[in-house]
């Protein structure tokens, strides 16, 4: 094959080579080989160690939720000692509303005799200090209010209501029910306090007379909630809704925000940073997300401490939800988090140096692997100039792999010269088992020949020749390659190319005659250098037929060539030799068959040059032309 391909490719084998040279230094720095048996062993103790790893994160969790639950606990218990002494007061209201009505309904209470009425009312609220409020009022709004002392005395108003609109929202749900009902919050400016309410309507007949109700102050439950966190070191709350608060440990002595517009303190008006950071940060979203057990976990911040807030929800009590909670100081908790959280770090530095020497160690396993792919990949489509050898590895299998690639790619390389590379490259790229089995094609055939030849070597050494050769060679196939076409075979000073096999290209006689064309214009350049070098022009002659002929592989057993034979040869054959004839003067003369020339579209340029009725024993006329040029190439 050509010098200069030949040398390109030593050229980039070098490189390649010591890019891998460098890889094997750097690893044979690291120690002795490996085999693969021991590779695979660590890799499953890194697996071992993954695992360790893994029951060790969850060892870590079940200790981390070990001590959540401690303080979950706490906060337990003190949420249930709020909801039960809280559902005492809410339940003895209810049931105290339904006794009183009841007894009113069926007239033991008289409604006509206030004063006896209200003393009956008094006798019912003895006991019961956290009821601060017991009113009846009758369809005419006309209100008689027991109020109970903190010192268990009463006191008793007789009165029109304050709010008319409030005393007749509370009759319309009269009508509608037959139970008690959680009225709307309630601010007695009388008292500077807010209260819940039950009501209960009362009948006489099947008639709404009245409704009778019990008042609880906000004050009452936010000293039971005060005196429930407090054994537990907590501060506790409850909220009315979302964003309003109806119970908390400054509630107990009322607040200045309190008025009958608004008879709840927002959140963020109380002065609890630790609840206002939880609404600023969305409560009601966080609470949905941090569910242990059935509370509602959320961590805070405030001023660089660490709080955990605890709440559980009550449908059942008021026109808005409830939310009973408490909030602790969490550093006593944090620091056994710390722990945890150092030996987490610990556990996970361990982990990934454990992951990245899999990593490495499966690097070295992989690469050589994807190099020995690569090379088998190029090696598959005959591109043996750019295989490079393989390195050695110090995984003694491995190594034993590339040593044996790296003599088969030797032995491929010494007879690549003797092998039909374009050839064999389009038949793999064809992917078709079939693809050189001999059959009958269409194909455009194209002969070589150089002038003169014979009359040019005399006086030249072999070398010398056989140099000249390779160039001449070099521009010819170039040319042909370039255009699709498949190199069959070099005869002395000629080639023989053909284009449409193996594989199918489509107008084969268009690149089979720009092909020609660029070997005019190569030559032509060529002829100019050798010129310069005082040294004579080389002319060649080229035809060009397209015929059917056999194609495919033809031989013997243990010798087969991928070649075509058949009338259509010869007659190409024939043809390129007429140039002796019919254009002689010409540097490169290109002769082409008119079953070519019928091929070329308008912008090949071609002149008849004759008709003839046999070509040295064929009888079929066959009309010449010579291929001057094409608009627009070269030629």
């Amino acid at each position: 094959m050509p010098v200069r391909t030949a040398t390109c490719a030593v050229t980039t084998n070098d490189r390649v080579r010591r890019r891998g040279d460098s890889a094997v230094d750097a690893a044979v720095s690291l120690g002795g080989r490996w085999s693969l048996r021991l590779t695979l062993s660590t890799c499953m103790v890194l697996l071992v160690v993954l695992a360790v790893a893994a029951v060790f994160f969850v060892q870590w969790r079940a200790a981390n939720e070990a001590t959540l639950d401690l303080l979950t606990d706490n906060a337990s218990l003190v949420l249930d000692q709020i909801e039960t002494q809280t559902r005492d007061i809410t339940n003895y209201a209810v049931r105290h509303v339904g006794f009183v009505a009841e007894n009113i309904a069926s007239g033991r209470f008289p409604t006509d005799d206030r004063a006896r009425l209200a003393e009956y009312i008094e006798a019912s609220l003895a006991g019961e200090p956290q009821v601060m409020v017991a009113l009846f009022f009758d369809l005419d709004l006309r209100v008689l209010g027991v109020y109970q002392r903190p010192d268990g005395s009463f006191e008793v108003q007789d009165r029109s209501m304050h709010d008319p609109l409030v005393g007749v929202r509370l009759l319309d749900r009269g009508e509608a029910t037959e139970t008690a009902f959680w009225g709307e919050l309630i601010y007695s400016p009388a008292e500077g306090e807010t209260f819940v309410n039950v009501w209960h309507p009362v009948r006489r007949g099947g008639a709404l007379i009245g409704m009778f109700g019990l008042a609880i102050s906000l004050a009452e439950i936010s000293d039971i909630v005060s005196h429930a966190a407090d054994n537990y070191g907590g501060t506790g709350f409850v909220l009315y809704g979302d964003r309003q608060l109806l119970a908390h440990p400054i509630l107990v002595s009322g607040h200045p925000e309190l008025s009958p517009e608004t008879p709840t303190v927002p959140i963020d008006r109380i002065g609890d940073l630790v609840l206002e950071d939880l609404l600023d940060r969305g409560f009601v979203h966080l609470q949905r997300k941090h569910k242990v057990g059935p509370l509602v976990v959320v961590p805070t911040e405030v001023h660089g401490r660490e709080y955990l807030a605890f709440l559980r929800w009550l449908d059942d009590l008021g026109e808005e939800r409830w939310g009973i909670g408490v909030w602790f100081d969490a550093e006593e908790f944090i620091s056994a988090w710390q722990h945890m959280r150092d030996a987490a770090w610990v556990a996970g530095a361990a982990v990934l140096v454990a992951v990245l020497l899999a990593m490495y160690l499966g690097h070295l396993v992989a690469r050589p692997v994807r190099r020995m792919a690569g090379a088998a990949n190029r090696i598959g489509a005959f591109e043996l100039s750019d295989v490079a050898e393989l390195p050695h590895s110090r995984i003694a299998e491995l190594d034993e792999q590339a040593t044996a690639f790296n003599r088969m790619l030797t032995g491929l390389r010494s007879f690549e010269t003797y092998v039909p590379k374009t050839l064999v490259r389009q038949l793999i790229h064809s992917g078709d088992d079939g693809a050189a089995e001999t059959r009958t094609q269409e194909l455009t055939i194209m002969f070589t020949d150089i002038a003169g030849f014979t009359s040019m070597s005399e006086g030249r050494s072999a070398d010398e020749v056989a140099a000249f050769l390779n160039e001449h060679f070099e521009i010819v196939g170039g040319c042909i390659e370039a255009e699709q076409g498949t190199i069959d075979k070099f005869i002395g000073d000629a080639v023989m190319a053909f284009w449409g096999a193996p594989e199918q290209v489509s107008e084969p006689a268009v690149h089979a005659c720009t092909a020609a064309l660029a070997i005019r214009t190569r030559l032509a350049r060529d002829n100019a250098d050798r010129e310069a070098r005082g040294e004579p022009a080389v002319r060649m002659r080229i035809g060009i037929h397209c015929g059917p002929v056999v194609v495919g592989n033809i031989g013997m057993a243990g010798r087969i060539n991928y070649t075509v034979v058949g009338d259509a040869v010869n007659t190409c054959q024939r043809i390129e030799a007429m140039g002796k004839e019919l254009a002689a003067d010409d540097d490169a003369a290109i002769l082409i068959s008119d079953r070519v020339q019928r091929q070329l579209p308008a912008r090949f340029r071609c002149e008849q040059v004759g008709s003839f009725t046999s070509l040295r024993g064929r009888r079929q006329e066959v009309v010449l032309f010579r291929l001057l040029g094409a608009d627009g190439a070269a030629g």
